[in-house]
């Protein structure tokens, strides 16, 4: 029995069954942008049947309620998709879709056995759009989120947080403002603990991210797409924690490796002690049973490596860190001057004049996280507002990282020799027909150009080197430079190698941004099954 999935908004098939109405093959002839019609005769619960043309008919399962569509002939477009198979996209306006996302939802709730409110509606279409498995404990966790988000949004609650309160997740903020609250002694802030602008989508995308859903998180995630949105190339905010290190007085700091490797020489010489204290028990005075007991008073139990010279062989400093960090003693200028220097990694150099390599499209956040860690260690406890502007750091590091890691989306800040900088941002989704062999290469970018407004770009890349280009503008003045240098366009990429070139260009018609693309799935929630 062949089975046929209906995604969002579409209706997979394999060609065996649907037939156009001379009877060939629908699969044999198959081209994007033809025009198939299906008529919805019957549903029996969760079961559906649609006629084609030809007569033929589709046992389909459905997880949308469908009696609202019986006896409606419905028009879809044909389109081949990425892997082969062929596709029925749903010629339907916006209102049928929506009423068939709130059928969807309506009915999400009556299976969770939850109130059917705008409130839940509300969270069941953000766990959609952020790719939340649907349960009654994720619904719960989510709703809780909710509840929290609209509280620390609230002026009720606007007080100072302790610093550590800044990292804790927001229940725990909400239960230490409530007490401070109860016992009067909680202080006024001037703005709530979180911005009216955060969404529920946004403590969403965090969760997703596998990065702890805190305030000052939060404010990390909301800092670093304002930096994005403001092309500013330094979008982790580095050049603060440089400026807050310029600020302190001068100092020498003493490495981890160099305060860890005195303390193990101090517990060495303490064993030693101990040991003849131990060996010469039965001649102990009294001060030296005091000192022995002394020394086992907080003792912890643990496993010691006795062999001292053995200590410069672990691993203490991250292997990627500068190696000014492997000194035993560093000054503040060399901090800078390291933190600098990674800042520097965080911002790539392109020549326009020549073809960029591999490496100005990559940045390792998740080294210059580990970078920037390995300082803030050695470092720590100098001033309030250089933890706090680590912290922020290491935040919009760490998401920046797991945007790479989880979602292949990246965000390159980058500067030409010609003084210009902005930020392009891509994700590269792979698709395999099988499991030896790469076929296809999808790559999104999008760039907010200076006078031009934003423009993406959608390419497709096959090992048979065929290359699909599209670019899509805001308006039809710039769509129009595109098309002028098309030609131009298409025979340097056939230079290049790529035996069939498609380039094209159009105005965009939606506002949903790249970034949305990738991180978010906003169309109807996936919602049939077919089994022919």
């Amino acid at each position: 029995m062949s089975k046929l999935r209906i995604d969002t908004g579409s209706i997979g098939y394999t060609s065996d069954f649907l037939r156009q109405q001379n009877g060939k093959e629908l699969g044999t002839s198959a081209n994007t942008g033809e025009n198939i019609k299906g008529r919805v005769i019957d549903v029996n619960q969760s079961t559906v049947l649609i006629q084609t043309p030809s007569g033929g008919q589709i046992t389909a399962t459905s997880l949308i309620p469908m009696e609202n569509f019986i006896n409606r002939e419905m028009n879809f477009d044909l389109i081949v998709g990425e892997n082969g198979e062929l596709i029925l996209s749903p010629q339907i306006d916006d209102k049928i879709e929506n009423n068939l996302k709130q059928i969807k939802i309506q009915d999400i709730l009556a299976k969770l056995g939850k109130d059917i409110n705008s409130s839940n509606r509300e969270i069941i279409e953000n766990m959609i759009s952020s790719s939340i498995p649907i349960s009654k404990e994720n619904f719960e966790s989510v709703k809780e989120l909710k509840f929290a988000l609209e509280i620390l949004k609230g002026e009720d609650f606007a007080v100072e947080l302790e610093e550590n309160e800044q990292s804790q997740d927001l229940m725990s903020v909400l239960k230490d403002i409530q007490n401070k609250k109860d016992f009067g002694i909680a202080k006024k802030s001037d703005s709530p603990v979180l911005s009216k602008d955060v969404s529920l989508k946004d403590l969403l995308l965090l969760k997703n991210l596998d990065v702890k859903i805190s305030p000052d998180n939060v404010k990390a995630l909301e800092t670093l797409m304002k930096n994005i949105s403001d092309k500013k190339t330094d979008i982790a905010d580095m050049s603060k924690l440089i400026e807050d290190f310029q600020n302190l007085e001068d100092f020498i700091f003493e490495s981890t490796a160099f305060v860890s490797k005195t303390d193990a020489l101090n517990e060495k010489a303490d064993l030693k002690n101990i040991e003849f204290l131990l060996e010469n028990a039965e001649n102990l005075s009294i001060e030296d049973m005091e000192e022995l007991n002394s020394q086992f008073k907080d003792v912890i139990f643990e496993e010691f490596d006795e062999d001292i010279s053995n200590f410069e062989n672990k691993k203490i400093i991250n292997e990627s860190a500068n190696d000014i960090i492997a000194k035993d003693k560093i000054t503040k200028d060399e901090v800078i001057n390291t933190l600098r220097e990674v800042q520097n990694r965080a911002v790539k150099t392109i020549n326009v004049e020549k073809n960029a390599a591999r490496e100005n499209l990559k940045i390792d956040y998740n080294q210059l996280k580990e970078e920037v860690k390995t300082l803030s260690n050695m470092t720590q406890n100098r001033s309030q507002t250089l933890n706090i502007a680590e912290k922020q750091l290491i935040s919009k590091l760490d998401i920046l990282a797991n945007m790479a890691e989880k979602y292949n989306y990246n965000i390159i800040p980058f500067k030409t020799e010609q003084d210009y900088e902005n930020i392009l941002q891509y994700y590269v989704k792979k698709d395999n027909k099988s499991l030896k062999k790469q076929d296809d290469i999808n790559v999104g970018l999008s760039l907010d150009t200076i006078n031009n407004g934003n423009v993406k770009a959608m390419v497709n890349y096959n090992t048979n080197n065929n290359l699909k280009l599209e670019f899509f503008t805001e308006d039809k003045k710039v769509k129009s430079l595109f098309e002028n240098n098309m030609s131009s366009l298409t025979e340097i990429l056939k230079k290049l190698g790529f035996s069939d070139v498609d380039v094209n260009v159009r105005v965009k018609t939606s506002k949903e941004t790249l970034m949305q693309e990738a991180l978010y799935d906003d169309n109807l929630a996936k919602s049939l099954e077919f089994y022919v």
